[in-house]
């Protein structure tokens, strides 16, 4: 009767997580063999334009929180909502404001120490 049991169990489980394997098979598939079925879709990524450069002036401490900065940075540029930031303070901070229709890229390039001497 257990043995009954387990097996019964055991293939259920199987019925329910089968298309939920072969999804997340697929698509490490198409992940891992991306060259390969780029033949098919052949389209680039998506360019994006430039719409306008602005100095911006506020300064931020050098141990700041890039999420920090880039929520500042969105206020003073109108522009809050969901957003992703990616990018180190000393370097480049690159924000992604994501929008359906129309999602904007804003990149803080702070000023090198030689720049200002």
């Amino acid at each position: 009767m257990i043995s009954k049991t387990i097996r019964r169990v055991h293939m259920y489980m199987a019925l329910f997580l089968v298309p939920w394997v072969l999804m997340y098979a697929l698509s490490t598939m198409a992940m891992n063999h991306r060259p390969f079925l780029q033949k098919w879709y052949s389209h680039q990524p998506v360019r994006w334009e430039l719409e306008r450069e602005i100095p911006y002036t506020a300064t931020f401490s050098n141990d700041a929180e890039r999420w920090l900065v880039a929520e500042q940075i969105l206020s003073d540029l109108k522009l809050e909502g969901s957003y992703r930031a990616q990018g180190r303070l000393d370097h480049q901070l690159t924000i992604v404001r994501n929008h359906a229709i129309t999602p904007q890229r804003i990149n803080l390039h702070p000023r090198s120490t030689d720049a200002q001497n």
